[in-house]
This record gives structure tokens, sequence and C-alpha cells, in this order.
């Protein structure tokens, strides 16, 4: 028969998670798993068997919980390292954009001032085309006169 705190030494457990795992079980099972003689537990055959069996089922269990967490962070890193250059790639296509842009700025400025320039003189050949109609109309009409005098 062990005591409470030759079992947990012999488990490589604490006192205290002894006494959790005892204090889980029903108070009637207590009694055959454990006897009490002066403030000192002492565990039965039965009661060690049960101890060494819960701990080692909540062992392997935290073992498996612990893989688990383990493959978790492993694929958390592999997409934090994703994420990184995924950014990276957001990062080279907006200063593409940025730079198309700026590029489609100056273009469409160009183009702008070449219509521009071409509406001015276009609008300059036809104040002229419009001031010379006149002087031209005026000789036309100075010729007719000077040969055609009989139709005044």
């Amino acid at each position: 028969m062990l005591t409470v705190s030759e079992l947990a030494r012999e488990l490589n457990v604490s006192v205290q998670t002894i006494y959790r795992v005892l204090n889980s079980v029903k108070q009637d099972d207590k009694e055959i798993l454990a006897n009490k003689v002066r403030n000192t537990t002492y565990f039965t055959e039965a009661g060690e068997n049960f101890i060494r069996k819960r701990l080692t089922e909540e062992n392997s269990a935290k073992q498996s919980e612990n893989e688990e967490i383990l493959f978790l962070r492993e694929q958390i890193k592999v997409l934090q390292i994703e994420l990184k250059s995924e950014r990276e790639h957001s990062r080279d296509i907006a200063e593409k954009l940025v730079e198309l842009t700026r590029n489609s700025q100056v273009l469409l400025k160009q183009e702008q001032e070449k219509n521009t320039f071409l509406l001015s003189e276009n609008a300059t050949e036809i104040e002229q085309a419009r001031s010379s109609e006149p002087i031209e109309q005026n000789k036309k009409t100075k010729k007719r006169q000077s040969w055609q005098f009989w139709k005044k």
C-alpha cells in the first residue's frame, strides 16, 4: 500500500493531481480505492491501478492534444508565410497600378493638349476663312459691277 505522496513520486505527478483524480470518484468508490489512517491516505492495489490507469488516459489525451496543437501551430506558420508573400504581391500590384494610372494621366493630358492645339488651329483657319470671304465677295461684286454695268 502506497501513500499519496509515494504514488505521486512514482508516477511523476504532483500530490494535487493524485487528489484531483481521487476526488473525481464517488464517495463510495473512494473507500474501495483508498483508506485513511491517521490523516494519511493509503491506496489499495485497486486504487493504485485506478489512479495509474486514469493518469495514463489523461496523459495520452493530453499528448494527442499537444500533437494537435503542434500541428496547428505549424499550419499557422505556413499560413503566415503565405500571407506575407500575398501581401508583398499585393503591394507590387498596387505600385504597378499607381504607375499605370500616372502614365494614363500623362497620356490623357498630352492628348488633350494635342486636341486643344488642333481645335485652336482649326478655329483660326475658320476665322481666316470667314474674314477672307467678304473681301473675295467684294472683289467679285466689283468685277461684276465693272463689266456688268447694265445690270444695275
